[in-house]
Order: C-alpha cells, then sequence, then structure tokens
C-alpha cells in the first residue's frame, strides 16, 4: 500500500504532545448505538442507500493493519446478516435502527450561536438575553446565490460586517455539534477509548473532518462554504488552546502543543482522505486503511486495544462519510443543523481472543457528568465553567 508523503513522513517522524503524551496502558472506559460488531459500508457513489454489513469481509480470512512495522491481524465477524438504510429518509428528521433513533436533527443542542461568556462574578451564576440568546436564524436564508458570485459579491462575503457575523455564526453551530457528539460519555466509557488529551482531540477531529468534506462539497454557495470553512477551523484552534491550558501546560509552551495539535490534525485528516480517495472503488481496502487510521490517531497504535472496537468505529466513519457529505440536506446543513446520528453500538463487544467483554458502568476518571441540559464549557485561559443550553444560564460552580 502506497501512502501519500505525508502521511510517509509522519510515520518516520510522530509528532508528539510532550507533557500531553498519553500514557501505555489508559483506563477502561465506555458507550452504545450503531450495533456494528463489523459494519461495513458498501455503495459510497450511491446516493440514495447504504449497507451496514456484519460480514465484515465473509470473502477472506483476515485482514491485516500495517502501520510503522507494528501489525494488527483482525478477523472478520462470523454473523451474516445486513441491514440496507435508506438515507434519502434523513428528510424525514429521522431514521430508527434495531429500536434506536439513528438520526435526529434535534439530537444535539443545535443550532448554537455562540457560547455565552462565564459569569462576571465569582460564585453566582449569570444569565444571558438578547444578543447572548441562541439563533434560531438561518445565517445564509436571505441569499444563496451559488458559485457565480462577482468579485464584489465574494469581497463583501469576505469582509463586510454582516458577511463575518453569517460565517462566525454558521461557524460556531458546526463547531459545538462536533464538540456535543465528540464528548458524548459513550465513546470513553462503553467504546473504551482513553479519557486523554489525544484521543479526546482525535474523536473531535474526526467529527470536524465530516463537516470538513461537506463543506468542500457544497453547491449551494461554494465561496461561503469556504469561508465557513476557515472560520470552522479558526474556533477548533481557539478550542484547543484553551483544553491545552486546562491540561496545566506552563503557559510559554502553550504556542508550542498548539502547533503539535495542529500536526496531529492535519495527520489525521490527511489519513482519512487517502482513505476515501484512494480505495473509493474498494471497499475492503478503504475499510483496511480506515481502521489503520483510528488505531493511529485514536488509539495512538495501541497493542492491547480489540480489532471488535476497530471494526466498529471503523463502520461508524464510513458510515457518517456517507451520512453527512452525501445525504445530509442543504437546508439543514446552512442552519447548522447536523444529523449526527447515533454513536457506536460497543455492547456485547468481544476482546481479541472471543472472550465477551463485560459491561462498562461507570465514568472515565476525568470525566465531568451533568445533568442536562448542562454542558461543561472553557474560557480562554482554560477554566471551567458550565452552561445551560436551555436557558444560556452560565455559573462557575458545577450543578447538580
Amino acid at each position: 500500500m502506497t501512502l501519500p508523503p505525508l502521511i510517509r513522513m509522519a510515520l518516520r517522524q510522530p509528532s508528539e504532545l510532550c507533557s500531553l503524551k498519553p500514557k501505555n496502558k489508559a483506563p477502561i472506559v465506555p458507550l452504545s448505538a450503531i450495533n456494528a460488531t463489523a459494519h461495513r459500508i458498501a455503495g459510497l457513489n450511491a446516493p440514495n442507500a447504504c449497507v451496514l454489513s456484519r460480514r465484515c469481509l465473509s470473502h477472506h480470512s483476515y485482514f491485516t493493519v500495517h502501520h510503522r512495522g507494528a501489525t494488527r491481524r483482525l478477523s472478520p465477524s462470523v454473523s451474516t446478516s445486513s441491514l440496507i438504510l435508506p438515507i434519502t429518509s434523513l428528510a424525514s428528521s429521522s431514521i430508527l435502527f434495531r429500536g434506536q433513533q439513528l438520526c435526529n436533527f434535534s439530537s444535539a443542542p443545535s443550532p448554537l450561536s455562540t457560547v455565552p461568556k462565564p459569569p462576571s462574578g465569582g460564585d453566582s451564576p449569570s444569565t444571558s438575553s438578547g444578543s447572548a440568546a441562541r439563533s434560531t436564524s438561518d445565517p445564509y436564508s436571505e441569499e444563496k446565490t451559488g458559485s457565480n458570485k462577482s468579485i464584489f459579491a465574494k469581497l463583501w462575503d469576505r469582509y463586510s460586517f454582516e458577511g463575518q457575523t453569517k460565517r462566525i455564526i454558521l461557524g460556531e453551530r458546526l463547531f459545538r455539534g462536533a464538540q456535543f457528539r465528540a464528548n458524548d460519555l459513550r465513546w470513553y466509557r462503553e467504546g473504551r477509548i482513553p479519557y486523554e488529551f489525544r484521543p479526546r482531540h482525535a474523536i473531535l477531529t474526526m467529527h470536524v473532518w465530516f463537516l470538513h468534506k461537506r463543506l468542500l462539497a457544497d453547491r449551494v454557495d461554494p465561496h461561503a462554504a469556504l469561508l465557513v470553512q476557515e472560520e470552522l477551523f479558526d474556533i477548533l484552534w481557539n478550542d484547543t488552546r484553551a483544553r491545552i491550558r486546562a491540561e496545566g501546560v506552563n503557559e510559554l509552551t502553550v504556542n508550542k502543543h498548539l502547533k503539535d495539535a495542529q500536526q496531529l490534525t492535519f495527520l489525521h485528516c490527511t489519513h482519512y482522505d487517502h482513505a476515501f480517495q484512494e480505495y473509493a472503488e474498494d471497499p475492503k481496502r478503504r475499510f483496511e486503511e480506515l481502521a489503520a487510521a483510528v488505531w493511529v490517531h485514536v488509539l495512538n497504535r495501541d497493542e492491547e486495544c480489540y480489532n471488535d472496537q476497530l471494526r466498529r468505529m471503523a463502520a461508524y466513519v464510513e458510515y457518517q462519510f456517507v451520512n453527512i457529505v452525501l445525504n445530509t440536506p442543504d437546508d439543514y446543513f446552512w442552519e447548522g443543523r447536523i444529523p449526527w446520528g447515533d454513536v457506536p453500538d460497543f455492547t456485547e463487544m468481544d476482546d481479541n481472543s472471543g472472550k465477551r467483554l463485560e459491561e462498562a458502568k461507570k465514568a472515565p476518571k476525568g470525566f465531568v457528568e451533568l445533568p442536562k441540559p448542562w454542558v461543561k464549557t472553557l474560557t480562554d485561559s482554560g477554566d471551567a465553567y458550565y452552561w445551560n443550553t436551555a436557558t444560556n444560564e452560565t455559573t462557575w460552580k458545577k450543578p447538580t
């Protein structure tokens, strides 16, 4: 398998986050939804349907993931059941899979215009209203001029106060949707992904990549989509800087850690690009490459991770690519409403010897469980505060 030069360089000289470098043995953690014991998605070129298959490449005995001299040998699932999901039904707000909601346009606190500022007082909560309240209007509903914009219209989009406001609002909505999904407890509890800086950043990067590809594929207003994409990554870098500060690193090294995180982010996204572009017509090789990407970037080449876990996450990436990039309605997308579907179902997962794993029930160390609709967010300096997405109330004290 030939990899792009950027990935080959990364495999020779992997970038580390210094003090944020993950531990060798990560705590056990958990998750739940697309019941994908070996889900493989075929037919990415078919716009109306995708196939979730539990055969997991039953026509061959094994598939192998090679990365930097390390090899993971993944055995296929023995189940042969499959289900065809009509993705066009996304337009009717949701689809059901095994009795669970697979796609729901209101499953995340979206649209979100901006996260309200933290409380101004020490311990007293504050309630924001007016301009800080959530906006539900479509920032691009008044003009969708397509790709035939004049140079003056493009300059207006980039430099006018109105144009900047629109893309900031939409960029915030898209990023908060990705952030909300990446912070789901099930990734780190049932999914057993280490609750550490790099794995958490990789999960967020994965979902930002889906939005990035959707913006590149946009045909409503390609120029505005590129501007929103720039804003989306600016918001990602600001959030990354705040999370680095929250880790307690020395302030003088924050920019160095940010550059390392940016390099890891670009390599992660490039790996997904390579898988879908190089193997667009080869579902088997594409699935192998996605499993390798998950192992390298999300699980940090953990030799003790489970093949079953890798297969389910690789299938999730394939499903979301079809779901977000190819089948999300333009009207929903330009309002910042993302039909993520549900997270993978990590229940009834087997270890590499075929033994059924015990269901994880406790949140990982460091994860803050909050009553809905409260979420934890960070100031630019990395200090945590709590935000009620329903009332827009913010407080320094942890809600109970």
